[in-house]
């Protein structure tokens, strides 16, 4: 009933490019956010107007500087898809992996009371926290205090700084480390006029080595970070929002005094040096450029294969977290005698746990890309697992023979297909009869395929649905071949 696996070539097509390349305007983009909030605080700074003025709250005006800029120039000479996928890009927290969640979230906090243990142990008294203290006493608070960090800087700023500014710096410098470092810079500038206005967080600082020098280290050294983030998180908007919003918020919550700040910036500078040894001053990023900016500012990103250069973020050990291999494994319920095939392993993460769990069986590897394939094979024998076959082709038109397989298992693998409707129908080919077909999503793949539709999909083929694990963008789900 089975048959040898025949191999096969198959090359890759490019994605269909609805749109040309956007015409982003880095210098224009600039020019326009320092002019339109210098026009606000330049005025006010003269007259020595101050935010306790009534004229005051129209300061904040000016910080819509970079949000103004930025669409402007996206509706004045992008295209519609382009613009479709800027706001998809705002909201989608899809795009946002679960370990990158955690990152954007904390890391900031983690910073400061690294700042803060290091200032205390050197003997140092513990500074007035009056934000947390009052927080304590009325935490219903919080809530209004975080509506405003948000409004008032990490929104309005991360539509123009990274949804606009970002993208077309390293369009024109073909460099993620220079676009962050000419970003950065002007980020830091824009604030200047800040620190001459009364009654403005940032004239607390003065204009010292403690002050504006400070905080523009920190700023550069920031943004070398959040274009980590960006980049690694398919350029998500939304992914910058939240880390800008989550340094405001520490700084909010936990003011650090003079000497601590200079532990806090080295931390700063120092993550940003390790961001770029580690992932080049190219893209910033674990993603390559193939995954990442280039060919998504060639037009709306489409649902792809993950490229063989974004392997080491699929070997992450953080995966555990979202699903161990051997999980996986109990979730097929195998009895280790069936000829079971993996479609699309990547590098590998989940081969060796199968090929494990079949000692009387056959674990056969179809990837379209034989990067991908060299490097599961490299895992497999590390393993030892000699009951394995790796097969260069295509989900979509699979090398077997009709029910050569008792099993067939994907994870995350479905919304990456150029058609999941036509990949259904080879999986339920190549089954026998009764055979399981498994089906794994999980978060963060910008390809993700939610519970209902991957269901109604897969009945539609012609599978009976039999078991669900998890939830969520995290789950896994069981079907029979009738």
């Amino acid at each position: 009933m089975s048959a040898e696996p025949r191999m096969v070539s198959v090359q890759a097509e490019p994605h269909p490019q609805d749109h040309e390349a956007p015409q982003l305007q880095p210098w224009h983009f600039l020019a326009y956010t320092i002019g339109l909030s210098w026009l606000i605080w330049i005025p006010a700074l003269l007259s020595g107007a101050g935010v306790d003025d009534p004229s005051g709250p129209l300061l904040y005006l000016g910080g819509l500087g970079p949000a103004a800029a930025g669409l402007l120039l996206l509706y004045r000479t992008e295209s519609p898809g382009f613009i479709e996928d800027f706001w998809r890009r705002m909201v989608d927290g899809r795009r946002i992996g679960g370990s990158w969640w955690a990152f954007i979230l904390l890391f900031p906090a983690v910073v400061s009371l690294i700042a803060l243990a290091v200032y205390l142990a050197a003997g140092k008294p513990l500074p007035p926290l009056e934000a947390a203290t009052a927080l304590r006493a009325a935490p219903w608070t919080l809530l209004p205090l975080m509506l405003y960090v948000l409004i008032f800087g990490p929104l309005p700023e991360e539509l123009g700084w990274r949804g606009y500014g970002l993208d077309a710096l390293q369009q024109r410098t073909d460099n993620a480390l220079l676009a962050s470092l000419i970003l950065g810079v002007t980020w830091a500038v824009w604030h200047l006029p800040l620190f001459f206005i009364e009654g403005t967080w940032h004239s607390g600082l003065g204009f010292g080595p403690s002050g504006f020098w400070w905080f523009a280290l920190s700023i550069v050294a920031q943004t070398l970070i959040i274009t980590l983030v960006y980049n690694a998180n398919h350029r998500s908007i939304l992914a910058a929002i939240v880390f800008h919003f989550s340094v405001n918020l520490t700084g909010e919550l936990l003011p650090l005094p003079e000497e601590a700040r200079s532990v806090q910036l080295g931390i700063w500078i120092g993550s940003a040096a390790i961001i770029t040894i580690l992932w080049g001053a190219k893209t910033l990023s674990p993603l390559p450029p193939e995954d990442g900016l280039i060919d998504e500012l060639r037009g709306v990103q489409e649902p792809g294969v993950c490229p063989w250069r974004a392997a080491g973020v699929l070997m992450s050990p953080l995966r555990r977290l979202i699903l161990p291999p051997e999980k996986l494994v109990e979730r097929l319920g195998l009895r280790g005698d069936e000829r079971l095939l993996e479609l699309g392993p990547g590098p590998g993460y989940f081969s060796p746990a199968l090929a494990e769990a079949l000692p009387d069986g056959h674990l056969v590897l179809l990837d379209l890309q034989h990067e991908m394939l060299a490097m599961v094979r490299g895992r497999l024998e590390q393993a030892d697992a000699t009951n394995t076959a790796c097969v260069q082709g295509s989900a979509v038109e699979l090398p077997f023979a009709d029910g050569s397989f008792d099993a067939v298992v994907l994870v995350a693998v479905l919304g990456e297909t150029p058609d999941p409707a036509e990949c259904l129908a080879e999986v339920k080919r190549v089954l026998r009869p009764g055979g399981l077909y498994s089906n794994t999503e999980q978060p963060g793949d910008p390809d993700f395929t939610p519970q209902p539709i991957l269901r109604s999909m897969a009945e539609d083929a012609g599978f009976a649905f039999e078991e669900a694990w998890g939830a969520g963008s995290n789950y896994t789900m069981a079907f029979r071949n009738q």
